[in-house]
């Protein structure tokens, strides 16, 4: 956040100055004492697990310039020296309006993102073509709720000219204010799939949720859609500005030709701007392609060269969690465990068949949560693909996995099916039966925690877990 005088910051967040001079200048807001910075003000938000009123003491140790408080701390009120103390009745909703009458200060083109998968992997893909023509804000990792959409405005400077946000839901009722937060002028909705099904009931709540954002739009607006799927597709009736469509088939304008899928990553010639734009991203998988097409077609949008988008796409890289590989002792283990529903299982199967292995594939599945009365049958239907997509062994983990461990059970006849109940006796498995060659794919939520130890253990962070060491040293 570019420097503000208290009286402000009371005014957005219709707070009560209590301490300290309104015309003091904060320089910009935290909501972590360990990274506060001086001159900054710590808000103090209070979560499940939490109360940042804990730790507002330690933030003005840190040098912050003042706190924002819901309720008196005993430690603040009995401090000397110079700081301020702004008095909220809701600290969450004091960060919503902070973040409201920030962004009313800057007159930018903002593109926001949506969707059931790829939100994250598409917003950077703008972000770093939007970058080779303008300097651009781009939300940081998954910053796509209420906090971490009001986070990202505050990041805004003067000199940006364009900002990528991320909008997330996992209930009804939050697309709205998160695109009325952002004020986007653009949307991009990537699919509609049964992700937090259990939250919503059925498809067509998610897709009349995602549409919220249609309605948001600040003219002129301009609606990127992924004219593949046929939800996503569907909503181009209720878009009130220009529809840009995008996919592998018409009547996406922009399309993939002469797909190939080389170790790794994907390559293309992409239908852009009247004519053929070669494409090459170390990005793997059919999903990619669709990331990369929604980025190219903002890019164009926007006017960024091509031979610039063409560069940035060579340049593009994965995120933590998203297909990524380590080699321990010859065997290959794939993380893409940054979340679990049908549709990022079935893509992350698919990318992971595409990719060449000289022994044998290992897949570790873990649960499908917040699927409502569709997760009994998603797990069995899950768990029969899979044993009929050719996997040499299956190991599932979690109480629901243990359905799609019977549907493939029932399926796979002879082959090796699993079924437990943590990381550690999957690790164990794994022991037992890798050798080099090997590919192992590990999916799964990363709410769960599971995979986060799961792949603790296998990249031997914790020697008493391991199994590094019991892998034959042998290269792949």
């Amino acid at each position: 956040m570019e420097p503000q005088r208290m009286i402000t910051i009371a005014g957005w967040t219709e707070g009560r100055i209590e301490r300290g001079d309104p015309g003091t200048l904060a320089a910009g807001v935290g909501i972590d004492s360990r990274t506060v910075r001086p001159g900054e003000i710590f808000l103090a938000l209070q979560g499940e697990k939490y109360d940042g009123h804990d730790y507002a003491a330690a933030a003005l140790d840190r040098g912050a310039a003042g706190v924002i408080l819901s309720r008196p701390v005993e430690e603040i009120e009995r401090r000397t020296g110079e700081f301020s103390l702004l008095r909220v009745s809701d600290p969450l909703r004091a960060l919503a309006g902070l973040a409201r009458g920030y962004r009313e200060l800057f007159d930018l083109p903002a593109v926001a993102v949506t969707g059931s998968n790829g939100k994250t992997t598409t917003k950077n893909l703008i972000g770093l073509f939007l970058e080779r023509d303008r300097e651009t804000l781009i939300a940081p990792a998954s910053f796509n709720n209420i906090i971490g959409v009001s986070l990202t405005i505050l990041q805004l400077r003067s000199s940006h000219r364009a900002a990528v946000f991320e909008l997330g839901t996992n209930h009804p009722g939050e697309i709205g204010p998160l695109a009325r937060l952002c004020r986007p002028r653009m949307a991009v909705l990537t699919n509609i799939g049964p992700a937090h099904f259990g939250r919503f009931g059925s498809l067509e709540a998610i897709a009349d949720e995602k549409a919220r954002l249609l309605a948001e739009l600040k003219p002129p607006g301009a609606v990127f859609l992924n004219s593949d799927d046929p939800r996503t597709a569907a909503l181009a009736d209720r878009v009130p500005g220009e529809v840009i469509r995008y996919g592998f088939h018409p009547p996406a304008r922009v399309r993939p030709l002469d797909i190939s899928y080389p170790r790794g990553g994907v390559r293309f010639r992409a239908t852009l701007g009247g004519g053929d734009l070669p494409i090459e991203a170390p990005l793997p998988g059919r999903h990619n392609v669709l990331n990369l097409l929604a980025a190219l077609a903002v890019g164009d949008y926007f006017g960024v060269d091509p031979a610039a988008m063409r560069a940035a796409a060579r340049a593009a890289s994965l995120l933590p969690g998203r297909m990524e590989r380590v080699l321990l002792e010859g065997v290959e283990f794939i993380n893409d465990a940054y979340n679990a529903n049908p549709a990022s299982m079935a893509a992350a199967r698919e990318t992971w068949r595409k990719m060449k292995c000289r022994g044998r594939r290992i897949f570790v599945s873990g649960d499908m949560n917040e699927l409502g009365d569709f997760s009994e049958s998603a797990h069995r239907e899950w768990g029969a693909s899979l044993a009929r997509a050719g996997i040499d062994a299956l190991i599932f983990v979690g109480p629901l996995s243990r359905l799609a461990a019977r549907a493939a059970r029932e399926t796979a006849g002879q082959k090796r099916v699993e079924a437990v109940d943590n990381c550690r006796a999957a690790a164990e498995i794994l022991k037992e039966i890798v050798r080099p060659g090997d590919s192992v794919l590990l999916k799964g939520s990363p709410e769960d925690g599971v995979w986060r130890r799961l792949w603790k253990i296998l990249r031997n962070r914790n020697p008493e877990d391991g199994i590094r060491n019991s892998l034959p040293e042998q290269g792949l």
